[in-house]
């Protein structure tokens, strides 16, 4: 009874590590340099998504480099790692979460102009507790690896 047992646990593990093994291997689904950049902006310009700024806030200091990287992980999957290090550098994120600390902000449209060479200019506009507030910025995106990154990004917050 006892090795009939062993059999099943070990076929229960093997299936679940199977099963975790399959899961990592699936890929995002690609997305076009549009695409990209409008899931970025969106990402980006919706303040404290997913309560991101509030964790981050109440981090403590030992647990401050997992905090930045749990706070810019919605990001990550947009952004090269030098943009992202940037970002992360410049303060972007925060600077622009800080400013709406509180109210109620929605995107409400976002417009993009794409280049061939992958730079684009954006227009972003938010609706902020009642009030209209536009943003503009330029970024550029490149295609590596059948997968569209911004590369670079600047807005002024």
């Amino acid at each position: 009874m006892k090795r009939i047992l062993a059999w099943i646990l070990a076929a229960l593990l093997v299936l679940t590590l199977g099963a975790c093994g399959q899961k990592g291997q699936e890929e995002t689904p690609a997305r076009t340099p549009e695409e990209t950049i409008g899931d970025f902006l969106q990402e980006f310009f919706t303040p404290d998504l997913n309560r991101r700024y509030q964790t981050f806030q109440t981090a403590s200091q030992e647990d401050l480099e997992q905090a930045v990287e749990d706070y810019y992980s919605g990001l990550a999957e947009f952004t090269s790692e030098e943009c992202l290090s940037q970002m992360i550098s410049n303060r972007d994120l925060a600077r622009y979460d800080s400013l709406y600390e509180g109210m109620q902000v929605q995107v409400k449209e976002i417009s993009t102009t794409l280049e061939d060479d992958g730079s684009a200019e954006f227009t972003v506009k938010i609706l902020a507790d009642g009030t209209t507030v536009e943003y503009q910025g330029q970024l550029t995106v490149t295609e590596t690896e059948g997968k569209a990154l911004v590369e670079r990004f600047w807005c002024r917050i």
